[in-house]
C-alpha cells in the first residue's frame, strides 16, 4: 500500500515541477535556459563568461537545451507514471494507457503556457514530450521484461 501511495505522490510532485516551469514568464524561462547554457558552455569549453563569444554560444545552445529539458522532464514523468500504473497490478494495455496519460498532461501543459506571459503553447513541444514518453515506456518495458525473465 505504501508503495502505491509513494508512486502516486512522486507522479504528482513531478507534474507540479513541470507545471511550475510552465508558469514562468517568457523572460524568467529564457533566463533559466541561459543560465544552464552558460554552465554547459563553461564546462565544455574555455569560453569566458560575459564575452561576445559567450553570448553567441549561449544563443546557439539555448534552444537545444530547452528541448533537452522537455525530453528529460517527460522521460522521467513517463517512468513515474508507468511505475504508479503497474503498482495497481493492471498490466493490460499498460503502455498505451501510460502514453495517453502523459500525452494529455503534455497537451494541458502547453495550453497552460498560453496563459503565462511571454510563453506559447507549441505542438512541437508536445511531439518532443511524446518522444520522451515513448523512450521512457520502452525503457520501463524492457527493464520489466528482464526482471520477469530473471525470476523464471
Amino acid at each position: 500500500m505504501i508503495k502505491k501511495i509513494i508512486s502516486i505522490i512522486l507522479c504528482i510532485l513531478w507534474a507540479l515541477l513541470i507545471f511550475t516551469f510552465s508558469s514562468d514568464t517568457g523572460v524568467k524561462s529564457k533566463s533559466k535556459s541561459e543560465t544552464v547554457s552558460v554552465y554547459v558552455i563553461k564546462t565544455l569549453t574555455n569560453i569566458e563568461e560575459n564575452t561576445e563569444e559567450m553570448d553567441h554560444a549561449v544563443q546557439s545552445v539555448s534552444f537545444p537545451i530547452r528541448k533537452c529539458a522537455h525530453l528529460f522532464l517527460y522521460f522521467v514523468f513517463s517512468l513515474l507514471v508507468f511505475n504508479a500504473y503497474i503498482n495497481f497490478k493492471t498490466y493490460k494495455y499498460d503502455y498505451i494507457i501510460v502514453f495517453i496519460i502523459v500525452l494529455l498532461f503534455s497537451i494541458s501543459d502547453e495550453i497552460h503556457q498560453l496563459f503565462s506571459f511571454g510563453r506559447a503553447g507549441r505542438l512541437s513541444d508536445v511531439l518532443i514530450d511524446m518522444i520522451a514518453a515513448l523512450l521512457g515506456i520502452l525503457l520501463f518495458k524492457s527493464l520489466r521484461r528482464k526482471e520477469y525473465e530473471s525470476i523464471n
